[in-house]
């Protein structure tokens, strides 16, 4: 396929072809339907070189490879409508999952929370210190929501489940604090006292949980509940994620630190001189 030839040939790519290369790679299904000239037009890039390009891969030309794209197309659209049968096999429980995910994320649009993901956001962007709290599954996700915010410039903490552990963190929780707690199992008893006892001291509090009449839900000030498909436990975890990633590109958008912004320069740097010893090391192979 055209995205295995690119992906291939790609570190050896002139800026030109790689101009072309990413756009066919992140939007095929927009190239799919673009006339070789049209490409080159929405690129600004020579006509000429969208045909080296399609060359350069190994096609006689831009309608061939534009041909291999609409059939990619048209695979995705059976899929997507290709009805879901009983099977255990791994491809069809694949499939199934894709589904449910697909029917969770349209569930979510219609529960509009909107207002209460502005005030997450607002929240975050002015809070001293973030608390994370999660237990077994949801544990992981918490955690990479933890490292997209420090990512940020923000002061995020993971709590470890248990009294003492939740004692231990919260001590000096306050105003200007925010807790978020993850709950997907359980009643969660444990992580709905941290949160009431966070909000008595007058920190922000949200709850993201399978049903609204579970304990953290009832101690927190804002509560998310995620929609559910089968298994339950797999599909909140999915959605949880896609409201923690969501949240958090949210806030990089609407609120950019300089310290985040000079921690992504410092990077680029660091990516820029990786690639040239990289290339060095090519060169003398």
């Amino acid at each position: 396929m055209f995205r295995e030839r690119i992906r291939r040939i790609y570190p050896i790519l002139p800026p030109s072809h790689r101009v072309i290369a990413d756009f066919l790679l992140n939007s095929y299904q927009e190239a799919a339907f673009m006339s070789g000239s049209q490409l080159a037009q929405h690129l600004e890039v020579d006509p000429a070189t969208v045909v080296r390009f399609s060359q350069r891969l190994g096609y006689s030309g831009y309608p061939e490879l534009r041909q291999e794209m609409q059939e990619l197309v048209r695979q995705e659209i059976r899929a997507r409508y290709q009805p879901i049968t009983e099977e255990r096999t791994p491809g069809e429980l694949f499939r199934r999952g894709i589904h449910n995910t697909r029917e969770l994320l349209t569930q979510m649009i219609s529960l509009d929370a909107a207002q209460e993901i502005s005030q997450i956001v607002t929240r975050l962007a002015e809070a001293r210190h973030i608390y994370l709290l999660g237990e077994g599954p949801e544990a992981y996700v918490i955690g990479l929501f933890g490292a997209l915010l420090r990512g940020q410039g923000l002061d995020a903490r993971e709590i470890p489940p248990g009294l003492y552990s939740m004692a231990e963190a919260l001590w000096d929780v306050g105003q200007g604090d925010i807790v978020i707690g993850v709950l997907l199992e359980g009643e969660g008893v444990d992580p709905a006292a941290a949160i009431q006892f966070a909000r008595e001291r007058g920190a922000f509090t949200v709850a993201i949980v399978r049903a609204p009449n579970v304990a953290p839900a009832r101690a927190a000030e804002i509560t998310i509940t995620c929609p559910q498909a089968d298994p339950p436990l797999s599909s909140s975890l999915i959605c949880t994620l896609i409201v923690l990633i969501i949240i958090a590109h949210t806030l990089a958008t609407l609120h950019p630190r300089p310290e985040a912004q000079e921690r992504t320069s410092q990077v680029r740097e660091v990516m820029a001189k990786l690639d040239a010893i990289r290339r060095g090391t090519s060169s003398r192979r």
